[in-house]
């Protein structure tokens, strides 16, 4: 039966989170059968962090000993410049459907191979021309 988390329980997650318990200690703590993994699932659902602070979902890259800001899921990833240089950044236009770029970029990164043969012809012809 798999572990209940009520309110009660996400409470002394919480609380034992904050004050430094290893994942392992607050499993055994808690008792019922709760796995180590349960309650780092949990704890990454509820998005506390080690200190017990909301985790910010904005991840900062780090350059030159200054953060700049990864794009988001909505922005162009495509990385523009030297990531060593001071004018390293991303696109960040809107992106092509799922893709992780925008409709320009997906154009360089997707390209098509056009074959002159198919490529089961070439492996069976190689075989046979011994």
């Amino acid at each position: 039966m798999p572990y209940e988390w009520t309110p009660e329980n996400i409470a002394k997650l919480k609380e034992f989170w904050q004050a430094g318990v290893s994942a392992r200690d607050i499993a055994k703590k808690m008792g019922g059968g709760i796995t180590r993994n349960a309650v780092i699932g949990k704890a990454n659902r509820l998005g506390i962090s080690v200190s017990g602070e909301a985790k910010s979902r904005k991840k900062l890259v780090k350059k030159n000993n200054t953060n700049i800001e990864a794009p988001t899921r909505k922005k162009c990833q495509w990385p523009k410049g030297d990531p060593a240089e001071k004018d390293f950044s991303f696109c960040e236009k809107p992106t092509f459907e799922t893709r992780p770029y925008c409709k320009d970029h997906c154009m360089l990164a997707y390209r098509r191979v056009v074959a002159t043969k198919p490529i089961a012809t070439k492996l069976i012809g190689a075989r046979t021309a011994k």
